[in-house]
């Protein structure tokens, strides 16, 4: 999850900074496909339901066109002030992803701020990875305990932010969905690249143009030499391991896979017809035949 807040009494120039910042940060990890960038962006999109479109939002609409990313809004607006009302709340993910976050809606519960609540739905599969105290924190917010220390402040920056605070409690998770083969190197490669296809889509001029996209595909093909340079390395140490120790990262690797592919696919009437087939059952002497010649048995001693 990504929190953004951005002024709305910033120049489109650091805006465009901001935002750049924003997307890189969300986009880190595999391409952010399974990250959620929520807040107030001050900027106005058809895309995210706004009847009118800004500089500001041509800017985020740029980020989406070249991340993948879409936004989950439902149309309502999220602001609103007496007559004016606004869409400025954005919740954005990746398309990969869109199809898990259900019910999104905005109730406006909190008097002490002219902004909507807003409440989405994410759909799991399978269990919870273990926790380890090594890697990123992830926050749970306790709404109903949130809304009541809000009524009993009086609204202040600070006060709304202590609440969040006092609300929310911090569980270890694991975050990191970077490939095993992900390096250093490759993520070099991969911001060059991406700072290549930005350049490329925002220049106007044509002879510009032609020289960012020359760069970009050039760094296109260093990232993909780096991809597989990696993987064939990571590969080369998993066989390397496989012969020191048959049980190993390999054995658990296959055998993890071969768990979640075959789980909850065979119905319990097709599994007793395996069984049936492959140790057939009979009430009569079972008799084998065969032309081998059987030496003696002798004696060792």
């Amino acid at each position: 999850m990504t929190a953004v807040y951005i002024s709305p009494n910033i120049s489109d120039r650091e805006y465009q900074k901001a935002i750049d910042k924003t997307f890189e940060t969300a986009t880190n990890n595999n391409g952010g496909r399974l990250s959620i960038m929520a807040g107030d962006i001050n900027a106005k999109s058809a895309i995210w339901g706004s009847p009118i479109s800004d500089t500001k939002g041509q800017m985020v609409e740029e980020w989406l066109a070249q991340t993948g990313w879409v936004a989950i809004n439902n149309g309502h607006h999220t602001f609103e002030r007496g007559n004016s009302k606004t869409h400025i709340d954005v919740t954005l993910c990746h398309t990969s992803h869109y199809n898990k976050i259900t019910n999104w809606c905005i109730e406006y519960i909190n008097p002490y701020t002219h902004h909507g609540h807003i409440r989405y739905q994410i759909k799991t599969k399978g269990a919870i990875k273990k926790m380890s105290p090594n890697n990123r924190k992830r926050t749970y917010l306790n709404t109903e305990k949130y809304v009541e220390i809000l009524k009993k402040s009086n609204g202040t920056y600070e006060e709304i932010l202590k609440a969040y605070k006092d609300a929310s409690n911090n569980n270890d998770a694991n975050t990191s969905m970077q490939p095993f083969w992900w390096n250093p190197e490759i993520e070099n490669a991969r911001k060059e690249y991406n700072k290549h296809r930005r350049k490329y889509t925002r220049e106007k001029l044509p002879h510009l143009k032609q020289k960012w996209e020359d760069g970009m595909k050039l760094q296109g093909k260093v990232l993909k030499s780096l991809i597989m340079q990696a993987k064939k390395r990571c590969w080369d140490d998993l066989m390397k391991d496989i012969e020191n120790d048959i049980w190993g990262q390999g054995y658990r690797i296959v055998t993890g896979k071969l768990a979640n592919r075959t789980q909850g696919q065979l119905s319990a009437e097709r599994r007793k017809n395996i069984l049936r087939t492959l140790f057939p059952t009979t009430r009569g002497k079972m008799t084998t035949t065969t032309n081998e010649i059987v030496s003696p048995v002798t004696s060792s001693i």
